[in-house]
């Protein structure tokens, strides 16, 4: 289920890529921490504490989840020679709009469904 998760060429199975999104939540969880620290440090210590480190926890996921899906995306149509379809990058872009509303747990989805595509084989094909 989680083998394979770095090779973004790779057509997974509903299985797998269900471990492709799991993998990738985690890592996007992990990564809004930092983030979230960040802003809460930027933001300082004005007016009440717990709003601004509430503020900052949902920036910094809603910041995480648009980068992580949206960098993802760009890999897995790299790497499947996918980038000319015009289908596939609209739904590359949806992750980042998915992930606006709803983080990386919204943004992922459409990521884990992309990587289910097969590889074309060169890019005039």
């Amino acid at each position: 289920m989680f083998q394979k998760s770095l090779d973004f060429g790779y057509q997974r199975d509903l299985k797998e890529a269900i471990g492709f999104y799991i993998t990738y939540l985690f890592f996007t969880i992990l990564l809004e921490g930092p983030i979230a620290g960040m802003i809460r440090t930027f933001i300082g210590d004005e007016g009440v504490v717990l709003l601004t480190t509430l503020l900052a926890i949902v920036v910094g996921g809603l910041i995480a989840g648009v980068v992580t899906s949206l960098t993802l995306s760009f890999l897995v149509l790299k790497s499947k020679n996918l980038l000319s379809n015009f289908k596939y990058v609209g739904i590359g872009l949806m992750s980042g709009i998915l992930a606006l509303f709803g983080g990386g747990l919204l943004g992922l989805l459409p990521v884990a469904f992309l990587t289910t595509r097969e590889k074309k084989l060169s890019e005039n094909t």
